[in-house]
């Protein structure tokens, strides 16, 4: 669909723009939906087809349904734990026994100020960042001794479309 082939056009330029500014770097374009475990799994098959090596991971979703807590359901909590948790768990299970065999890796999780300072219309994502930075700091513990690095940083906000639906939203409530 439309959606998908944009999605695919601008990974392709953002891996082409990677590969033209760092020399003998091997980056591949392969769009994924990190909520679903059949997407991961291609992934990981076409990582070991081609015999791709993950030396860095940059892990970095966008956020689950927005809401309080007393008005999401619990499909949503399932599906914003597939999107940000679930993926986190696979994704480190793909890429960390390689590292783990070259004795060196970086893992880098792109999270939220909403892990340490809970956001009252993201519940979801607040409370599974929050999982996140824990899951990490464990992670870090048991593979520092392996030569990777498992970090996570919380940038504050920028202005994107997602951030802007957000304020409409708030904005609408208010009213």
């Amino acid at each position: 669909n439309l959606e998908e082939t944009v999605l695919g056009n601008n990974l392709e330029a953002a891996a082409q723009n990677i590969r033209n500014s760092v020399p003998d770097s091997n980056v591949i374009a392969f769009p994924c939906d990190f909520s679903k475990r059949e997407d991961l799994l291609a992934l990981t098959h076409y990582l070991t087809q081609h015999q791709l090596i993950v030396d860095v991971l940059v892990n970095n979703v966008g956020g689950p349904q927005p809401g309080k807590v007393t008005e999401l359901s619990e499909g949503e909590w399932e599906r914003g734990l597939d999107l940000l948790f679930r993926s986190t768990i696979r994704l480190y299970g793909m890429v960390i026994p390689g590292m783990i065999t070259r004795r060196r890796g970086r893992i880098i999780n792109i999270l939220s100020p909403a892990a340490v300072e809970p956001a009252p219309m993201l519940a979801i994502s607040s409370v599974v960042r929050a999982a996140l930075v824990n899951f990490a700091k464990l992670y870090a513990k048991e593979v520092g001794a392996h030569g990777i690095t498992v970090n996570s940083l919380m940038p504050g906000g920028f202005r994107t479309a997602r951030t802007e639906e957000l304020e409409r939203e708030a904005a609408a409530r208010r009213n």
